[in-house]
């Protein structure tokens, strides 16, 4: 997510979906696919590849998101008011 935005195969099954945020929010770091179909996959790739800004809007986003979320800061803070919910 280091600044590449995504074209992910989420299928409700994984923790990519809550990640890579679609273009239908205000952020968005690439686009989610069906993995199980492959029109889906194509479309998401051709849809990340049509417009060069729209990509690489995506992947400043997803650095962004990157760099504010997935820090070490950020992982020690999450577990501790994990550890302080079930005290």
């Amino acid at each position: 997510a280091m600044g590449k935005a995504a074209v992910v195969g989420a299928a409700g099954t994984s923790g990519l979906a809550e990640i890579v945020q679609n273009p239908a929010t205000p952020k968005p770091t690439g686009v989610h696919v069906n993995p199980r179909h492959a029109d889906d996959i194509a479309w998401g790739i051709n849809l990340a590849l049509e417009d060069r800004d729209r990509l690489l809007s995506w992947g400043e986003n997803a650095r962004r998101l990157a760099l504010s979320q997935f820090t070490w800061q950020r992982a020690t803070e999450k577990t501790l008011d994990i550890y302080r919910d079930v005290a």
